[in-house]
């Protein structure tokens, strides 16, 4: 999977335009008691993975972002993730641990494995900043949905705005649902059928394609073996 990260000196105004705005809101809630008291504080809410946008070392070049969770080093392809699951991401800039960001988090190509936690509705896009940490992080309202096939891979952009440095970083991880195996096979079916069509579509290159056919044939007879 081709991976695209871009940094660039950016007003704010071209973060707003790619990714959106995310506004805040602050509830008050009053007591019925005559005497005024305090709620006693909620504790965050725990996303299963909790993803962690590391932009401190990331440039143009060749250094994207780093993706981590307590649990994996490289969370920047996700695989194993089960129905009801939840994820959240929060990033740390070059200005850590004075992290002030907006962040978005969109799927392509209008396919999301997420559902609004109340609701059920699907849930294509995420906006936030560094506020939201203080609530368990960015998605933490929304889980995996349970119509959602197993080995189904979903591509995602990450496009994290840095306040203080006024740069843009885009990059474009993934998660896939159950076993990656599943998604790999799947994957190739589809690269498999892909040649088959080029095939009959090209016929001076025809053997070269089908030697290729051949080949992710036998890989993914490999994979189908227990």
């Amino acid at each position: 999977m081709p991976r695209n990260p871009d940094v660039s000196n950016v007003s704010r105004r071209l973060f707003l335009a790619l990714a959106g705005g995310a506004a805040a809101a602050n509830t008050l809630a009053a007591g019925l008691d005559p005497e005024p008291t305090q709620a006693a504080p909620v504790a965050p809410a725990v996303a299963d993975y909790p993803v962690l946008v590391d932009v401190r070392n990331a440039d143009s070049v060749n250094n994207r972002p780093k993706y981590t969770t307590p649990k994996l080093n490289d969370a920047s392809s996700v695989d194993g993730v089960l129905h009801d699951q939840k994820f959240s991401w929060q990033v740390w800039t070059k200005s850590h641990p004075d992290n002030k960001y907006h962040l978005a988090i969109i799927f392509k190509n209008g396919l999301t494995p997420f559902v609004d936690g109340k609701n059920g509705k699907p849930v294509y896009a995420f906006y936030g900043t560094e506020q939201d940490e203080g609530t368990g992080g960015l998605g933490i309202n929304a889980k995996i949905g349970p119509g959602i096939t197993l080995g189904e891979e979903y591509d995602y952009y990450v496009v994290v705005f840095d306040r203080k440095l006024t740069q843009i970083y885009v990059d474009d991880p993934s998660i896939i649902i159950g076993d990656g195996l599943i998604a790999a096979e799947k994957n190739l079916i589809k690269a498999s059928n892909e040649l088959k069509k080029a095939a009959s579509e090209y016929a001076l290159k025809r053997d070269k394609i089908r030697s290729i056919e051949k080949q992710l044939g036998l890989l993914i007879d490999e994979l189908k073996k227990p």
